[in-house]
């Protein structure tokens, strides 16, 4: 690149290592060392990928470990509760916790694996539609796990509380029979509780989705304020 005027010419030449100012009056030659400059461009954002890429590693093998120390201590809970020889609310409720919490751990080590390995998977040969199909269902029925685990937690704490409040009527009032049709009250409720959150969404790729119940304002009002709060 050549700029010149009637008294003075002066030539400035880009090279992709370097960049020289030569001034034909004079000796002084200023160089820049170009490719230094173009590289401290990208360092902070290689830097900030980097460390996302470890936060994410991280969190993923923190997840790991969570839920593998939950399924041990569910685990070793249910064989103790099922040496109990009378079997009572308390060992029902706790028994069913174990089982209800265990589905949920499960299903969240399959949801985690799918949302930080899809990429492995597509390199396995699987289609990138079909797994954002997948995950488009298994988001809901992990919710539904959860929030059966959730209200199991509650009837628990309703049940000791009852145990200790009244402890002569808990008998009579507390049966394992009628335990047994509130957990599958729950259980139903907590399908049907779940059921928009399989038409919140339309994923067609991981990296695209169509907004379905999510974009209604009716939606988020009744389903994410006041069955929510």
């Amino acid at each position: 690149l050549s700029i010149g005027n009637s008294s003075e010419m002066e030539n400035i030449t880009f090279n992709q290592s370097s960049v020289i100012f030569i001034n034909n009056g004079t000796d002084e030659n200023i160089s820049l060392n170009f490719t230094n400059i173009s590289q401290s461009q990208y360092t902070t954002n290689s830097d900030e990928d980097n460390w996302l890429k470890v936060f994410q590693f991280v969190l993923e093998v923190l997840s790991y470990i969570v839920i593998g120390l939950g399924l041990i201590g569910n685990t070793l809970a249910f064989l103790v509760f099922s040496k109990e020889k009378v079997l009572n609310t308390r060992v029902f409720l706790l028994k069913t916790l174990t089982i209800t919490d265990s589905t949920f751990l499960l299903l969240m080590f399959l949801f985690v694996m799918l949302l930080n390995q899809w990429e492995e998977f597509i390199k396995l040969g699987a289609v990138q539609d079909h797994i954002a199909t997948l995950y488009d269902v298994q988001t809901p029925i992990v919710s539904t796990a959860g929030t059966l685990t959730t209200w199991m937690v509650v009837l628990v704490t309703i049940d000791r509380y009852i145990h200790i409040t009244n402890p002569l009527g808990a008998t009579t009032l507390l049966t394992v029979k009628r335990m047994k049709w509130t957990v599958g009250s729950l259980v139903v409720g907590a399908c049907l509780y779940n059921v928009p959150r399989f038409f919140k969404w339309a994923y067609l790729l991981l990296a695209s989705d169509t907004c379905l119940l999510q974009c209604n304002p009716s939606y988020n009002l009744i389903y994410q304020v006041i069955l929510n709060a």
